[in-house]
């Protein structure tokens, strides 16, 4: 009798345990575990390592602030958010690799990128996957023809860069330009030159290897022209202190220009970078819910961003798609989900009131010229 009880309870155990067996095995055939049918994934691939990775901590922090928001309200539609976060190290090789680990394993369909090389290098596979890609701060104009599945808030440099040459050649018609050979430099570097040229200037440019601390040797060749103004464009605020300082070091007293680094808090009080005027997003305009979002991020990480505009970007990132996954009842089925996005008209937002094209550029942002005087940014 004794013998035969203790069968009966190894019969329950193994059938038991068969049945959750296949549970699971469902739930994995489907891409699903039990506990994400109960979620909302989004995938987020940024810097969060190297000298860039001063960008993707401010855009996850701002990400997180908004999906604790969100979350806290019940999520969407009873469903809790959560962000799963690879280190993109802003550059192809090592987004592509995090973007098929987010696609293919962990079946994402939304990823918030960050850089412009992450961007551009996702973006095949988020086509050819039908995920969404929303990017708040990625400015490379290529990224406009990146594919239809691909948005972001952020300006293209194509903007940047007519707005810079405009600015430039006002005043000076012979211009030297250094540049990091990165795909945001280089696709700003290709568009400011073409604008140049089309107003009558010159543009005598030499690139430099990426991360590189010593760029005498291309400063000299650009200063052997007799520039009347540089135009300073690195990938990181990193790179751009040390080519201030390298320029004025090798005798350069004439007129700096730069990109978007000119905005960090250590160019801005860097001796070196007084006076110089520098090209970037738009001013983050003064609204209810900018004053919210950016107290909260003082008090939540101990001090003020070292960006404005990719947190404002990247906080309404995160509530367009939370409004387009509640529209369209899943996180899931990304045509719905593109197709609201396309046909916002105004959405209100920290960035301020903006739409978006039919190529998933924003409408209603335009890039902005700022000098740095005495240790603070003046708008011009």
């Amino acid at each position: 009798m004794e013998k035969k009880q203790i069968w009966i309870g190894i019969l329950v155990v193994v059938l038991v345990g068969t049945a959750i067996g296949l549970l699971f095995a469902q739930g994995s055939l489907t891409g699903l575990s039990v506990q994400e049918k109960n979620e909302v994934l989004i995938g987020f691939i940024g810097p969060l390592s190297g000298d860039a990775s001063i960008v993707g901590e401010v855009e996850k922090n701002a990400a997180e602030i908004a999906v604790e928001e969100i979350n806290q309200k019940g999520g969407i539609k009873g469903k809790k958010i959560r962000m799963i976060y690879e280190d993109g190290k802003c550059n192809g090789k090592d987004a592509s690799i995090a973007a098929n680990k987010l696609i293919t394993i962990d079946k994402l369909k939304i990823l918030f990128v960050v850089c412009s090389a992450e961007n551009l290098a996702v973006a095949p596979l988020a086509e050819k996957n039908k995920v969404i890609q929303f990017a708040a701060w990625a400015s490379h104009p290529d990224i406009t023809d990146a594919g239809e599945y691909v948005f972001r808030n952020a300006q293209s440099d194509s903007q940047t860069a007519e707005l810079a040459a405009k600015t430039i050649y006002l005043n000076y018609k012979n211009i030297g330009e250094i540049y990091e050979l990165t795909d945001y430099s280089q696709g700003l570097h290709r568009e400011f030159n073409k604008n140049i040229e089309l107003l009558g200037g010159t543009v005598i440019s030499e690139g430099f290897l990426q991360g590189s601390n010593d760029m005498k040797t291309e400063i000299t060749k650009i200063l052997r022209s007799s520039p009347e103004a540089i135009f300073v464009n690195p990938n990181t605020p990193v790179t751009g202190l040390i080519l201030l300082k390298q320029v004025r070091e090798l005798g350069f007293k004439g007129q700096i220009y730069g990109n978007f680094f000119g905005s960090a808090p250590q160019v801005v009080e860097s001796e070196m970078a007084q006076g110089m005027i520098f090209f970037s997003e738009p001013t983050v305009e003064e609204n209810e819910i900018k004053k919210k979002l950016f107290e909260k991020y003082k008090s939540k990480y101990g001090s003020e961003p070292a960006f404005s505009y990719p947190v404002a970007a990247r906080y309404d990132t995160v509530y367009i798609i939370a409004e387009a996954i509640a529209f369209c009842n899943s996180d899931k089925k990304t045509e719905c989900i593109k197709d609201y996005i396309y046909a916002i008209e105004e959405f209100k937002g920290a960035l301020g009131t903006y739409s978006f094209d039919e190529h998933g550029d924003v409408v209603g942002v335009i890039p902005s010229t700022i000098l740095i005087q005495n240790g603070k940014m003046v708008v011009q």
